[in-house]
């Protein structure tokens, strides 16, 4: 008799075990996003809520002569804006930090300070998602759609180097996966892979 009730305990423990394992949330700390139930305007409100985040970018930029290659480390934090550049090697560990309208380079190995001369977009804001952004939610000629699952912000200025920009987004994470700046002749001036991101919101 004793027996039979102990069995019986022992099963109901393990169907209530089972059922809190497979029904019941699991809360990992991990917050899963997914644009594909959102509607574009629900999506834009996300994407414009962004206030800090980290990403490794590889960024081409191009001029009228040549095209350079940059591997980029990026961290919006606090109103602090900070690149280092992982590659090419000999602007390794090159510091680039923005606050309040003051730019800062520094490099303890190497003096660096007119690196950045004919590659304006290097040393100013121009690389950051949340410049863009700031300009796309002041701009007057914004827009965003999808187009075959990619969600595109775009803006359009009266600058000649930046004519056009165009932020790629990918559906499902909501994260960005390209970004292109184009000027007034129609030629890219930069395109920017997001290798790795974290967004906060």
């Amino acid at each position: 008799m004793k027996s039979t009730k102990n069995l019986i305990i022992i099963v109901i423990v393990i169907l209530l075990v089972t059922i809190l394992t497979n029904f019941l949330p699991k809360n990992d700390n991990k917050k899963i996003i997914n644009g594909n139930n959102k509607s574009i305007q629900e999506i834009e409100e996300y994407l414009l809520n962004i206030n800090s985040y980290k990403a490794t970018i590889e960024v081409k930029v191009k001029s009228n002569k040549n095209e350079n290659t940059y591997i980029i480390k990026q961290q919006v934090k606090d109103n602090i804006c900070t690149q280092e550049i992982i590659e090419p090697k000999s602007m390794k560990g090159t510091i680039i930090t923005y606050k309040e309208g003051i730019l800062e380079i520094k490099n303890t190995n190497l003096n660096i300070s007119k690196i950045y001369e004919n590659y304006p977009y290097i040393s100013n804001n121009t690389l950051f998602l949340n410049d863009f952004i700031n300009e796309y939610k002041n701009s007057e000629k914004r827009k965003i759609e999808e187009i075959q699952g990619t969600i595109v912000m775009m803006v359009e200025t009266q600058e000649r180097y930046k004519k056009k920009q165009n932020l790629y987004i990918d559906k499902k994470t909501l994260k960005p996966k390209t970004f292109e700046i184009i000027d007034m002749n129609e030629n890219e001036k930069v395109y920017i892979t997001y290798n790795e991101i974290e967004l906060n919101i």
